[in-house]
């Protein structure tokens, strides 16, 4: 195993490629534009039949629609702390050209210092790099 201390958009990893890809709770954190390039590199880098397991905060979170909304579905709470709240269709959209193996929601309890215990509600969703297969629906 190898451990990298950079940022996964800018490091080139020397061409390597990897079997899978886990991703929890990080690809909601970004922008539109830096959300497409992520999953580019996560394509980039994913060994064909290559599998991805990520999970994003959903638009069935209680902290939907709190904040300045900066782009669609996508609400800035406090300078810095922004976050993309996805719907299932959203989700499909952003991994189109990858094989669809299960997409589902789970809770995510988290316990915070100030604020006690929170149930953040996650989409997640397993794929595959196989671009001549279809999505499951």
């Amino acid at each position: 195993m190898r451990l990298y201390n950079a940022s996964f958009l800018e490091h080139d990893f020397g061409g390597s490629r990897y079997d899978a890809i886990y991703c929890f709770s990080v690809l909601h954190l970004f922008l539109a534009d830096e959300r497409q390039r992520f999953v580019a590199k996560c394509e980039q880098v994913l060994e064909s039949q290559g599998a991805m397991y990520f999970t994003v905060i959903s638009e069935r979170d209680d902290y939907y629609g709190q904040g300045l909304e900066i782009e669609d579905q996508t609400f800035e709470r406090s300078p810095g702390k922004r976050l993309h709240f996805f719907t299932e269709e959203d989700l499909r959209r952003q991994f189109e050209g990858f094989r669809m193996l299960q997409i589902g929601e789970i809770v995510d309890e988290v316990e915070h210092t100030q604020y006690g215990r929170k149930g953040y509600q996650f989409r997640s969703i397993y794929l595959e790099r196989a671009a001549s297969l279809a999505p499951i629906s």
